[in-house]
């Protein structure tokens, strides 16, 4: 059987850049813009094999960006046609050679029609189950890490404005800091309402009472930032700074109500997909970890075995060989999918492993 490369270069917002090359990587058609829909997808196929045997099958490379490359491959797919990812790295490497002795700014397509079938990754679509547990975790990691940042950003405002505040909250995120994030975040408002006025105020919209200890040193502070900000007023309209801290906490809420709404999803799908969470016998991986790396693995029998999966998440010793010897202990490579890499981070990857691939 004959294949002819097809080199995608995908327009996220635009058209998709098309070349086409022959087994050797010699380009044989003339360049094409396709749109994203059936129609064009079926004019692709048609321009890439004018010409070729009866039985050619076309091996359609791309990049993977954004999500845009999702239709394409599932319904080339459907039109069994091969289809294969390269690395963002080998392409990059390759485009830049032929930049050197061409001006051309649509490489990418030409580049991929040329690359080696050794260096292709013929591109896995996972079951659906798979694909949603994978698009939540990822949702999640994302929502975390805003989640984070708001937190950053409140307690650097919230500390300019009343300097060792957030010592005296004990945790920056108590029911009694997210009182004064919402509806006290001015030194002066807490000093219009006095000690026993704050105490009344905070317990009202707590669900615990708050301690002396802790209520004092909130008081404390407030009194010192009005003493430090007492000729500022011309500079600072501490009202509206208020109004921002407060606008940046409801954010944060929103974000945490996301968190709430995303998490039972994760729980439905990873049941779904490894009801046994025998990964979680793996020292260093537990409830959390557990469906994150069952989202990054996906379907482990697609693996011959589990040092197979440790080198696709890139948990493998780095190599240094020399003149038949072999030095040891070297750093783990961690040269896998980047969700890989940061959640490896968070457990022992390399430890002991109970589970094997067919009890996933």
């Amino acid at each position: 059987m004959s294949f002819r490369k097809v080199g995608v270069d995908l327009g996220l917002c635009g058209p998709h850049h098309i070349s086409v090359a022959d087994e050797a990587g010699h380009l044989i058609r003339p360049s094409l813009h396709v749109e994203t829909s059936a129609s064009e997808f079926d004019r692709l196929y048609a321009h890439a094999l004018e010409g070729a045997p009866a039985g050619t099958r076309l091996k359609i490379i791309f990049e993977p960006t954004a999500l845009i490359w999702l239709p394409f491959a599932i319904y080339s797919r459907a039109k069994d046609h091969l289809i294969y990812r390269v690395k963002t790295q080998q392409l990059h490497d390759l485009r830049e050679f032929y930049r050197r002795y061409r001006k051309n700014d649509r490489l990418d397509s030409k580049a991929g029609a040329k690359m080696p079938d050794e260096t292709l990754d013929e591109l896995y679509l996972p079951p659906r189950d798979y694909m949603a547990l994978d698009r939540t975790t990822q949702q999640h990691e994302k929502l975390t890490e805003h989640l984070q940042r708001e937190k950053a950003r409140l307690e650097s405002l919230i500390e300019g404005l009343m300097p060792g505040v957030t010592k005296a909250f004990g945790e920056p995120f108590c029911q009694a800091a997210r009182v004064i994030y919402e509806h006290l975040a001015n030194p002066f408002a807490i000093q219009q309402l006095g000690c026993d006025g704050l105490k009344q105020f905070i317990n009202q919209h707590c669900r615990e009472q708050i301690k002396a200890n802790k209520l004092a040193a909130i008081w404390r502070c407030a009194q010192n930032a009005c003493e430090l900000y007492q000729y500022g007023h011309d500079v600072v309209d501490f009202e509206q700074f208020g109004r921002e801290i407060k606008r940046y906490y409801q954010h944060l809420v929103a974000i945490e109500n996301l968190l709430a709404d995303v998490e039972p999803e994760i729980q439905l799908y990873y049941q779904r997909v490894h009801p046994s969470r025998n990964i979680e016998t793996i020292y260093g991986i537990g409830e959390k970890l557990g469906p994150v790396f069952v989202a990054i693995v996906k379907e482990p029998n697609r693996f011959r075995s589990h040092t197979q999966i440790k080198s696709f998440i890139g948990m493998i010793p780095k190599l240094d060989d020399s003149s038949g010897s072999s030095k040891k202990g070297l750093a783990i490579t961690k040269a896998g999918p980047p969700r890989a890499r940061a959640n490896a981070t968070a457990g022992d990857c390399g430890a002991r492993s109970p589970c094997s691939r067919s009890s996933w």
